[in-house]
C-alpha cells in the first residue's frame, strides 16, 4: 500500500510552482510552520524547568542538612552553658545585681475597649509574623549557609593551590572544599559534644552521647542525599546550597 505524503501549504505549492516569484531570504521565515520555530525555544524552557525541580530536590536536601547542624551546634552551646554561667564576669555581665526598690502600689481598673483592641490587633500581627518567619527561615539558612561555606572555602583556594586557575577549576576545587568544611562542621561539633563530658552538667552521659550522635548522623545523613541526588540528576554542584 502506496505511503501518502503530507501536501505542502498552499504558500509553499505556489513557490514550487512558480519560482521566480518566490520569496529569498528573511522572507522565508514565512513560510515556515510556527511550531517548528518555536520548538528549540520550547525545548529550552522544557529543560531549564526540569533543571529547577531537580536543583530544588537536591538543595531541599542541603537545607534540610544546614538546619540539623544548625540544631547540632545549639545542643553544643546548651552542653557549655553551665560552664559560661560559672564564670563571674559572664555570670555578671549577662545577670547584672538586682537592685532592690519599693514600688509605689497601684490599684489596676479595668482595661479600656481601644487597649483590648490594641492588644488582639498586635497579637494577630505577632502571629503573622512568626508564620512568616517559619516559613523563610529555611531559605535564610540555606542562604547563610552557603554564603558562609563558600567564601570560607573560596579563601582556602589561594592557601592550598599557589598557582593561577582557571574559573572551572576554581569552581570544581571550590565545591569539593565546600564538602569538606560541611564535614568538618559537624565532627566539630560532634567531638565538642563529647568533651562536654569533662565540664561540670547536669545532664546524664546517654542523653549527651544520644543527642550528639543523632543530630551528626542526621547532618551527614542530609548532606550525603543532597550530594547523591545531585549526581544522579546531573546538577552541578556549584549550583547547591
Amino acid at each position: 500500500m502506496a505511503k501518502l505524503e503530507p501536501r505542502a501549504r498552499p504558500e509553499v505549492e505556489h513557490a514550487r510552482a512558480n519560482p521566480s516569484t518566490a520569496p529569498s531570504g528573511r522572507a522565508l521565515l514565512l513560510f515556515i510552520p510556527t511550531d517548528v520555530l518555536l520548538a528549540p525555544t520550547v525545548c529550552y524552557h522544557k529543560s531549564m524547568a526540569n533543571y529547577s525541580k531537580r536543583a530544588l530536590l537536591a538543595n531541599t536536601f542541603g537545607t534540610l542538612g544546614y538546619i540539623s547542624c544548625l540544631f547540632q551546634w545549639l545542643f553544643v552551646a546548651l552542653l557549655y552553658l553551665p560552664l559560661l554561667l560559672d564564670n563571674e564576669q559572664i555570670k555578671h555581665f549577662l545577670l547584672p545585681e538586682e537592685v532592690k526598690e519599693t514600688a509605689p502600689i497601684v490599684t489596676a481598673g479595668p482595661p479600656s475597649p481601644l487597649l483590648i483592641g490594641f492588644a488582639i490587633i498586635f497579637t494577630i500581627f505577632m502571629l503573622v509574623l512568626t508564620v512568616l518567619l517559619l516559613v523563610r527561615a529555611p531559605l535564610s539558612i540555606a542562604r547563610t549557609g552557603k554564603k558562609a561555606t563558600t567564601k570560607t572555602a573560596s579563601a582556602i583556594v589561594p592557601l592550598v593551590i599557589h598557582h593561577p586557575l582557571s574559573p572551572a577549576k576554581k569552581r570544581r576545587i571550590t565545591s569539593q572544599l565546600v564538602k569538606a568544611i560541611k564535614l568538618t562542621v559537624i565532627l566539630l561539633a560532634f567531638v565538642l559534644g563529647f568533651l562536654s563530658l569533662l565540664t561540670p552538667t547536669t545532664l546524664p552521659f546517654d542523653i549527651i552521647m544520644f543527642g550528639s550522635a543523632t543530630l551528626a548522623i542526621g547532618s551527614l545523613v542530609w548532606f550525603s542525599a543532597q550530594y547523591l541526588s545531585a549526581r544522579a540528576l546531573k546538577v552541578p554542584l556549584d549550583k547547591l546550597v
